[in-house]
């Protein structure tokens, strides 16, 4: 039978929702400090150039000007050599706004400029320029300085249950499992999908990037929007050279994340943006507050985006369906992100044949590379690499469908992954067999065939006239962090039933912290109300692991219910006294313990905290819950996405688009929060059935898009979407959660090519699917 819930599955109000449409909620940029100074970032005009001079004399003259960092004085975060348009070469601190940008524009740079390549095409051909620097001893730049392949993990063959229980490195030059050339054997018919191509896009995040920096009496404070402010303050200890104690990261309200806030501005330059380095850096040289902060054209040029990406695959059947092999091979144009930068070698494509089709795949073969151009940077976008793959793999299931003469959404049915097949995510750390919790996939499929007229749909073939409709779909998925993921959390229980959460949990905008608050009500037996979260710095809050992955529910939700279990039992273990019984025969709710058998004995939290001392009514009872990811079985987001559309075939436009997205949370802690999460589909719809592509001058390098409006994002009004919440509990979570945050984005490239094709009767590999490579598809321009 369900459990039943009190607080867990309800629709609560979320703890900032009232601050947050008043404006009482205060961002990084909001912040305000006495006597704060000014920062203002000079960006390269060039692809790449060397900086021979910075002429910083008519800069440092100008009245209000306290500080000017180059390459001579600040080396570290000035470069000799830049490498992309917008790379910082300098900074000037001024006392206000107005006096920073026009020191900015006083300062005089020597370059020398240097070839440059931006096509990712170009940059494999023998003869191009390199992208970035490398050692002047080595006769040749190594291999991921231009190009490459890069070998992750090559997994062990299963055990006698058919579980993968190591990893090793470097062992192969791909990423996979099985023999597939013995695999290959059994195949009786192969289907290949070439030519695959996910367009590089942007889409800068709302809040503007940034960090005001107070650095006084030997302490610093961060005021910085960020997903993982305990990794942050790992690298800024190392580099600052101060003492954890010493630095406070106060990240109250992000503005979103998306993976762009992975960063945060702390780490080295060439790889990930660097603000709060620059500001923490100017602070501690003046001993006063700095602030620095993009403006919205160097958040296009500089911060979030999706690399680029070609993908090709080829998939062996049983000619009754079953799939038996999968070979897939990716290219990923990883820009100036830096050979050692967020998405090179492991950038996450393996979920796409590795996990999603597990159940039957006998072998798996999955070939990365990267090559390095000189672009604008990129960070791990939602579903890090796998709508890209997917486009390949799930339109090819579509083209196997109709080669084999079944139904696209039986033959998924067929070779979906189930509970208990080989998990394969990411994770460093590989330790023992891992396993998937539990399947949501069909469940999926049947809620969302129920809004989708499926069974009406007809063959590309058999439609005429200028609007011809089409339907197409996908599966998706995505894993929930992965094994060594790590959450901390304190819980303080209080005599009025007060409760209070110590944890690192951001605010994403996604009322996680709201749902961290029901997890404690419902663990202590209390009202929602009862429960307040303190997660706003890291001088206070505990390490937790970046909110990535969609982690953030799953570890720190487990690690919020056992800080609870754990205080609740010493509350428990106190108040056994008074009834003179054992801890396990005594409960909780609505702030009173009562034994079990008999709750009509129930007494208050206060008559327990009174036997505490002489003050016991003002003291707390702690409870402490670590949370770690481990071998065995794992949640993953599971899905299914239905694309509707009309294509007019005079003018290549996309009309009419509805999308259903049926997902399996396990379990909804809060069902309206849920289904809007799904609604953020949007976000990966722009850079599919748009004009959202980032668009360089090759003969320059610079982003000629770099604006809202020549890149407009999509909303609301452009596309309908229809949320379906699946609820299938995952054993490894508490109450069955699973994270939401990622897979409804992995499905949709595929969806709405798979509907194009429905349609018009020809395949879109191509990202955007914009009107011109429509037409061009049909044979009309």
């Amino acid at each position: 039978m369900a459990k039943e819930f009190r607080v867990v599955g309800k629709q609560v109000r979320d703890i900032s929702a009232a601050d947050r449409v008043s404006g009482q909620l205060q961002f990084s940029n909001d912040v305000q400090l006495p006597g704060m100074l000014h920062a203002k970032l000079l960006k390269s005009p060039y692809a790449r150039a060397k900086v021979l001079n910075v002429d910083s004399s008519a800069a440092q003259a100008l009245p209000g000007v306290k500080l000017v960092m180059t390459k001579d004085n600040f080396p570290f975060l000035f470069q000799p050599e830049v490498v992309f348009v917008g790379q910082d070469v300098a900074c000037v601190v001024a006392e206000d706004q107005y006096s920073a940008e026009k020191a900015v524009r006083l300062l005089k740079v020597e370059y020398e400029v240097l070839p440059f390549v931006i096509d990712p095409y170009e940059a494999l051909k023998p003869d191009a320029p390199i992208a970035l620097p490398y050692p002047a001893n080595s006769p040749e730049p190594p291999s991921n300085i231009r190009k490459g392949t890069y070998a992750f993990k090559h997994f062990s063959e299963p055990n006698e249950k058919g579980l993968f229980t190591k990893r090793s490195a470097n062992v192969t030059d791909y990423d996979g499992f099985g023999d597939i050339d013995e695999a290959k054997k059994e195949v009786e018919v192969f289907v290949k999908g070439e030519g695959y191509n996910f367009g590089k896009a942007n889409a800068p995040l709302m809040a503007l990037s940034g960090c005001v920096a107070n650095y006084c009496n030997g302490k610093l404070d961060l005021y910085m929007p960020t997903q993982y402010a305990g990794q942050a303050l790992g690298v800024l200890t190392q580099i600052l050279k101060l003492d954890s104690k010493d630095i406070n990261i106060i990240s109250v309200v992000t503005g979103g994340g998306f993976g762009g806030r992975l960063s945060s501005g702390v780490m080295p330059p060439n790889t990930e943006a660097s603000y709060t380095l620059v500001s923490a850096m100017a602070s501690m040289a003046l001993n006063e507050p700095v602030r620095l902060f993009y403006t919205r054209e160097e958040e296009f040029y500089y911060y979030w985006g999706r690399s680029g990406m070609d993908a090709q695959t080829e998939i062996g059947f049983k000619k009754d369906g079953t799939l038996v092999t999968m070979e897939t091979e990716v290219w990923r144009n990883i820009s100036t992100g830096g050979p050692v930068g967020i998405g090179t070698q492991n950038f996450d494509a393996t979920c796409t044949g590795n996990m999603l089709y597990s159940r039957n795949c006998r072998a798996n073969r999955l070939r990365k590379h990267c090559v390095s151009t000189n672009g604008p940077s990129f960070c791990g976008w939602q579903g890090f690499g796998n709508p890209e793959v997917f486009l390949a793999v799930e339109t090819t299931m579509d083209d196997a469908a109709e080669k084999l003469g079944i139904d696209p959404v039986e033959l998924r049915r067929k070779n979906h992954m189930r509970g208990g097949d080989n998990f394969l995510t990411l994770s460093y750390l590989f330790n023992d067999a891992t396993w998937l919790g539990h399947t949501g996939i069909d469940k999926c499929l049947d809620e969302a065939l129920k809004k989708v007229d499926w069974k009406g749909r007809k063959p590309a073939s058999e439609k005429t006239g200028v609007m011809r409709h089409g339907i197409g779909m996908s599966i998706h998925a995505q894993q929930n962090g992965g094994e060594g993921f790590v959450g901390n959390a304190t819980v303080k229980l209080y005599g009025d039933g007060s409760v209070v959460l110590v944890c690192s949990y951001h605010d994403l905008g996604q009322s996680g912290r709201t749902a961290q608050c029901q997890i404690a009500a419902e663990a202590l037996g209390l009202p929602f109300e009862k429960v307040r979260i303190a997660a706003d710095e890291s001088l206070y809050a505990p390490y937790a692991n970046a909110m990535s992955c969609s982690s953030g529910t799953f570890i720190q939700g487990n690690t919020t219910f056992l800080a609870c279990t754990d205080a609740k039992n010493k509350l428990l273990q106190y108040a056994s006294k008074i009834f003179d019984c054992p801890t396990e025969e005594l409960d909780t709710l609505d702030v009173t313990v009562f034994p079990k058998n008999a709750p009509e004995k129930a007494i208050p939290w206060m008559a327990v905290f009174k036997t505490l001392g002489y003050l016991g009514p003002l003291d707390t009872i702690m409870g402490v819950g670590r949370y770690e990811a481990s071998s065995g079985p794992k949640p993953a987001e599971q899905g299914a996405t239905f694309a509707e559309l009309d294509v007019d075939t005079e003018t290549g436009e996309l009309k009419n688009i509805k999308v259903t997205i049926s997902q399996d949370c396990g379990k909804a802690i809060n069902p309206r929060v849920v289904a809007a999460h799904y609604l953020g589909v949007h976000h990966c719809l722009e850079a599919v059935t748009g004009g959202c592509e980032q668009i360089l001058d090759k003969k320059t390098g610079k982003l000629l898009n770099n604006s809202y409006i020549d890149y407009p994002v999509a909303t609301m009004l452009d596309h309908e979407v229809v949320p379906i919440i699946v609820e299938v509990p995952d054993p490894s979570t508490a109450y069955g959660w699973v994270g939401i945050g990622q897979a409804f984005n992995n499905g949709i490239a595929a969806a709405v090519s798979n509907a194009i094709y429905n349609a018009i009767g020809v395949r879109m590999k191509e990202t955007p699917f914009t009107p011109d490579r429509i037409l061009k598809a049909l044979g009309k321009i």
